[in-house]
């Protein structure tokens, strides 16, 4: 509006100097042009502020450092992307655009938070450590923290240099009831959540060396019974449809391998002994096809409809 004013004020000023009537398609022209500028001008006013303070981007932050990762997935913020990594960017941003700030501590200590939940614990490690570098009140906090952290990657270094796959699983063993100590030792944390999502990626890992390793039909009980120890000891993880799925795929290549070596044209096949492998993918595959509000949910109808179709086949071949 005082754009307006002044651009209203110099044309009658014009008008009383030049003595003409200036026609009012110039007097809008000036109008438009003027407030372009000072749009210009406010943009420019505004373009090399800062986007946010440290207070906007620990906010959100602040309020999910206790969420429980192991059961929910992780928040995302209003573009889609996880909550930790985007408030390891703007933390990183933030310290370019201010490399003397004074709220280094407070920054390292979010950082090591962040890097936490993202089981990156050597660089959480290394950010407490920026922490005790200086006076902080954060100090005693971010030893005890830093203590938790290198007891972690102990944990997660332990049997990655065994080779025989008999010594390696051993090993692996060892480490799921190391991780079992750290929850009962957390319990009530949110690093009891961080010590379960470990635990379940070694159990993960376990069952997939069995069945990478699988030589004879024995071997097949030997994975189903782990896959079974998986899928009932985290019942309540978040990735459970997916172990369900990938079950599901084990029981599917057995299937397979079964209708592949006996070969449904001949009298060696036999019909149920198959079934038993694929009905049991299908009983997988439909238990998570029926839930709904999961991701996975149209991944499995679709594993369904394959399966049901390669069953059909495999019948109607061995008849």
């Amino acid at each position: 509006m005082e754009i307006i004013r002044g651009i209203t004020q110099k044309l009658r000023f014009l008008r009383g100097a030049a003595g003409a009537w200036i026609p009012w398609g110039w007097v809008i022209i000036l109008i438009v042009v003027g407030i372009g500028v000072g749009c210009t001008a406010y943009r420019r006013e505004i373009k090399y502020r800062p986007s946010e303070t440290l207070v906007e981007i620990l906010s959100d932050f602040q309020r999910h450092l206790e969420d429980d990762t192991y059961r929910f997935q992780v928040v995302r913020d209003v573009s889609g992307r996880s909550l930790y990594k985007v408030t390891l960017i703007r933390l990183n941003n933030y310290e370019k655009i201010y490399p003397n700030n004074k709220f280094k501590p407070i920054i390292s200590f979010n950082k090591a938070k962040a890097y936490e939940k993202l089981h990156e614990y050597d660089l959480a490690i290394q950010s407490y450590e920026d922490v005790l570098k200086v006076p902080s009140p954060l100090a005693e906090l971010a030893k005890k923290n830093h203590a938790i952290c290198l007891e972690f990657k102990e944990m997660i270094q332990r049997a990655q240099d065994d080779s025989l796959p008999q010594e390696y699983l051993g090993a692996l063993e060892k480490k799921i009831q190391g991780w079992e100590q750290m929850i009962e030792k957390h319990k009530g944390t949110p690093y009891e959540y961080l010590a379960r999502e470990q635990q379940e990626k070694v159990e993960g890992e376990k069952v997939a060396v069995i069945q990478s390793h699988m030589g004879d039909w024995k071997d097949a009980g030997l994975a189903i019974q782990h896959y079974n120890t998986l899928i009932s000891r985290h019942a309540e993880s978040k990735n459970i449809n997916r172990y369900l799925l990938r079950f599901g795929d084990f029981y599917v290549s057995m299937a397979s391998r079964y209708a592949e070596e006996k070969d449904p044209h001949g009298l060696k096949f036999d019909l149920k002994e198959f079934e038993k492998f694929a009905d049991a993918a299908l009983e997988l595959y439909e238990s998570v096809a029926n839930r709904d509000g999961i991701s996975e949910k149209l991944e499995a109808k679709e594993k369904v409809k394959a399966l049901v179709s390669y069953i059909r086949t495999i019948r109607k071949i061995s008849q």
